[in-house]
């Protein structure tokens, strides 16, 4: 059986507790309003969100694939740990037998979290899989949409998240959609530039018109 594995970590200035509760608390109610045309929906069709339970997700219009059965195979709430697999579903091809995703979070000195994530797609009997096929089912593109998310996380560091952090991490999480954000002229406040290159080599300069921390 041929096993490809991905490994990294991203860093944060949310506590682990928090950053925990956004990625796997958080995560079904969020992802498909902040990434529509990525995912669709998240429905639980057997369990109750523990070890054990299985989701059905479904993808939305800018994916390859219809949608995958997700299930949960281990958490702990204390140590802020998770694993899940795709056990069905078109995203696998009809070459994997499963694709494995890890998530460890463990708390940085500054107070913050250092999210480790791990992925391990494994392909069925004596199949073989190289990373091509393995990045044909990543994400392409991201869309920008009005919309209303709800979460437990506060405005402040929610704010913090999406805007203060949102540079290092997206190119972290989505590499295949945002390869790197660079500031090209200013400090990061009103009036600063940015140079956004997408996964693909395409980029785009981003100006900021307005940011207002105190009301988020």
């Amino acid at each position: 059986m041929g096993v490809i594995s991905y490994h990294m970590e991203i860093a944060s200035s949310i506590p682990p507790a928090r950053m925990f509760k956004a990625f796997v608390g958080d995560a079904d109610n969020l992802i498909p309003k902040i990434l529509p045309q990525a995912i669709q929906s998240v429905e639980i069709i057997q369990g109750n969100g523990q070890v054990g339970t299985m989701k059905l997700i479904a993808f939305g219009e800018g994916s390859q694939f219809s949608s995958v059965k997700h299930q949960v195979d281990g958490m702990d709430k204390k140590k802020f740990f998770y694993s899940c697999s795709i056990v069905e579903g078109d995203a696998l091809m009809g070459v994997l037998e499963k694709i494995s995703y890890e998530i460890k979070i463990e708390a940085s000195p500054d107070g913050g979290s250092i999210c480790k994530n791990s992925t391990k797609y494994r392909a069925k009997g004596d199949v073989g899989i190289t990373e091509d096929q393995i990045n044909y089912g990543k994400e392409k593109a991201l869309g920008i949409y009005h919309m209303e998310i709800a979460s437990s996380i506060p405005p402040a560091r929610m704010f913090k998240a999406f805007v203060g952090d949102a540079d290092n991490l997206i190119p972290k999480i989505l590499p295949q959609a945002i390869q790197n954000v660079e500031i090209i002229r200013g400090n990061g406040r009103v009036g600063t530039v940015k140079l956004i290159t997408f996964g693909e080599g395409k980029f785009l300069s981003s100006r900021i018109f307005r940011n207002t921390h105190k009301h988020f």
